[in-house]
């Protein structure tokens, strides 16, 4: 399934659900969500997905709506605006979509986003198209988010030993 096909699922889903607002829960709408997490997680909305419930035994219909309209907004990719220039700095890329300079210099280096190197020095200085970012936003994947390891906890007087 593609992103569009996606969205128009979505909005499908949407249609039936609205109708149903108020009334009380039902498997059915889980199951609707359940399927919207499993489409977000196949079309690489990895942590997108992960951040969806799992699928519960009833559903309120308003609340299998709210969290359509999340996968929905989730496929949304930010529109650009460089004002009259075409070209953004990493630093200007980085606070557009909320990550650190060195990210976006990863991502350069990587080949994943497209850069001009406008120096005529040993000092590298990068430029990236409008077009060419908007590609990046659309073919990027999100990476998993890495789940924190558990902290062993020690009953009170217990003797923790090292070799």
């Amino acid at each position: 399934m593609t992103p569009t096909e996606f969205k128009r699922w979505l909005n499908a889903q949407l249609q039936e659900i609205e109708p149903h607002i108020g009334e009380p829960p039902s498997p059915v709408f889980a199951e609707t969500v359940a399927t919207a997490k499993a489409y977000a997680y196949l079309l690489g909305l990895h942590e997108f997905a992960l951040s969806l419930p799992d699928s519960e035994l009833g559903k309120t219909p308003l609340t299998a709506a709210n969290q359509l309209r999340r996968c929905l907004k989730a496929l949304e990719v930010p529109a650009v605006d460089t004002g009259e220039r075409d070209t953004l700095t990493p630093p200007e890329v980085a606070k557009l979509l909320k990550v650190s300079p060195d990210k976006v210099l990863g991502w350069i280096r990587d080949k994943q986003l497209r850069a001009s190197n406008l120096s005529n020095g040993n000092r590298a200085r990068w430029a990236v198209s409008k077009t060419d970012l908007e590609l990046f936003l659309k073919t990027k994947q999100p990476e998993p988010r890495a789940t924190p390891k558990k902290k062993s906890v020690l009953r009170p007087g217990a003797v923790r030993r090292y070799s």
